[in-house]
């Protein structure tokens, strides 16, 4: 082929004498184009159609030689007589016209490439397909010559415009022989979810499985992951697992997959409080889910609203006694600690257990305890437990500031009257000091001995107006630091009806500190009688 051929083709060759033989002919002349390069040092050239798997290779004679050009989409790179390339200028020129004879040599010879790959040049996707090119997708899909990357940008226009169409048992074959490779991350999502959609679900989780998840459509992801939980048998599998948390984090997921991440899932704390939710609008079984929400929760520390729901749930589901005293006795001992707000059933429960002879820690007693102190009026029942628990721990020398909450019967009973506690809540195991001055005199230093984890308490015995100041430090990153300074002092007044001698002695103070003479001659001579009758009665032995 040259140019003047070019020319006897243009005059001998109208549209109207073609027939099949010589559409078939045709097929090899309407694509030339002449290339023409002034630097006469270039051999040859190569033109890559990125359609095809091939280069053609042109020599070219005077700086001039001849290539077929399938579409308006090709690369042209020239090559010296060394090998080496470049990109000089050149001149590209179409020797014929062969959109004149497309229409008439499709019809006569519809499997020639060349036809075909010009033909479908013109068309930017299946928006551009119409009804009848459906006879020409399988001879470029299946021809040899056809490069991958091609047909991959190709195929997912072809399963897109059957799509559209309603026609999915078309649409098999192709998703069939597609090799996702070369595709765009668009198409390979596409035939993904394409493939779940035509109920192909183990290809579909083999190209998953491979790319990821992540890009997966939400309803794809919901309907492949539920297949393949059902189809294993709800087995554990770490990836499914993903999978499933995946889906409900997108917030699209069905029984199936509710019921396998309450069967298996391990995550943040609040992730498996959101799963417990969603379970429970399913009235799925979700014990085992709240057992290990309970489990991480105490060891995390990660509170989440629905605690105290969950708590009753698995209470109700007939929850292992083990887990149940670890949450309780966790709240008792930030709520002694912290003052932390904790759920209300905590105490009611600590308390029922206490009432039934159940053997309880420190953390339960002291945190019902605590909690005693701070009814105003306690029915028969709570005073009783209180009694019963300051008398243990008094007896065990532990006071804590909260016991002068107590009503004056407790506080009379358990001498507590004349004690005023210095409180300090750090970390447990500290070094924790406590300098202080009594009645504005002469400092003194001593740790502050620790009587519950993080909780530190120094007692003092106070008459009437006598007082303490004082400052605590603590060893923080290495340094002594102030962290508390204030004053503490007794200013309570005690009437005729006070009848022990430190009652007394406090009346004297008071009378003095007034100048009533009258009441502190009345209250002297009342502990002078007390204190004979007391030497009387008493023998020291």
């Amino acid at each position: 082929m040259d140019d003047n051929l070019a020319i006897l083709y243009q005059e001998i060759l109208p549209v109207s004498i073609l027939n099949e033989e010589l559409a078939h002919k045709a097929a090899e002349v309407l694509f030339v184009h002449k290339l023409c390069c002034e630097n006469h040092g270039i051999a040859k050239a190569y033109i890559l159609h990125w359609q095809l798997k091939a280069p053609q290779v042109v020599t070219l004679t005077n700086g001039c030689g001849y290539f077929k050009a399938y579409s308006k989409d090709y690369t042209v790179i020239l090559c010296d007589t060394e090998g080496n390339c470049y990109t000089d200028d050149y001149q590209d020129e179409a020797l014929l016209h062969p959109e004149n004879y497309l229409e008439k040599c499709m019809e006569l010879a519809p499997e020639e490439l060349s036809y075909l790959l010009y033909y479908f040049d013109g068309k930017r996707g299946c928006g551009d397909f119409a009804v009848e090119d459906g006879r020409y997708f399988r001879m470029l899909t299946q021809s040899e010559r056809v490069s991958d990357e091609y047909k991959a940008y190709l195929i997912p226009e072809i399963i897109r415009f059957y799509q559209k169409k309603g026609e999915m048992l078309v649409i098999e074959p192709y998703l069939n022989e597609v090799d996702i490779r070369n595709m765009t991350l668009e198409n390979q999502c596409y035939i993904e979810e394409m493939l779940i959609e035509t109920h192909q679900f183990e290809r579909a989780f083999q190209l998953v499985h491979h790319y990821g998840y992540d890009r997966l459509g939400s309803r794809a992801g919901v309907e492949l992951c539920s297949y393949e939980i059902t189809e294993h048998s709800f087995e554990e599998n770490d990836y499914l697992l993903g999978m499933a948390q995946n889906c409900f984090l997108h917030e699209k997921y069905n029984d199936v997959i509710l019921i396998y991440l309450c069967k298996f899932f391990q995550g943040p704390t609040k992730q498996m409080a959101a799963i417990w939710k969603a379970a429970r609008e399913f009235e799925i079984d979700t014990f085992d889910l709240e057992e290990r929400i309970i489990t991480q929760m105490l060891y995390s520390t990660d509170y989440v609203d629905e605690i105290e729901r969950i708590y009753d749930s698995y209470l109700a589901g007939g929850g292992r006694e083990l887990v149940c005293m670890a949450y309780l006795s966790y709240f008792s001992h930030y709520y002694l600690v912290n003052d932390m707000m904790i759920p209300e059933h905590v105490f009611s429960q600590i308390r029922e257990r206490y009432l039934a002879g159940q053997t309880l820690n420190d953390a339960c007693l002291l945190g019902l305890l605590k909690q005693l102190s701070e009814i105003s009026a306690p029915d028969a029942a709570d005073q009783k437990i209180a009694d019963e628990l300051l008398m243990k721990y008094t007896g065990r020398n532990l006071y804590f500031a909260f016991y002068k909450k107590f009503g004056e019967t407790m506080i009379r009973k358990y001498h507590l009257y004349d004690k005023f506690f210095v409180e300090y809540h750090t970390k447990a195991d500290q070094h924790v000091l406590l300098n202080y001055s009594v009645n504005g005199g002469e400092y003194h230093k001593e740790e502050i001995p620790e009587v519950y984890d993080g909780i530190y308490v120094k007692a003092f015995v106070l008459l009437f107006g006598e007082s303490v100041s004082y400052y605590i430090s603590e060893k923080l990153h290495g340094e002594w630091k102030v962290v508390e300074s204030r004053q503490i002092s007794n200013q309570n007044m005690y009437g005729d009806k006070d009848q022990s001698r430190y009652d007394v002695i406090n009346n004297i103070m008071f009378a003095y500190a007034m100048q009533d003479e009258t009441m502190l001659s009345e209250s002297m001579r009342k502990y002078v009688s007390m204190d004979d009758t007391v030497k009387k009665l008493f023998k020291l032995l």
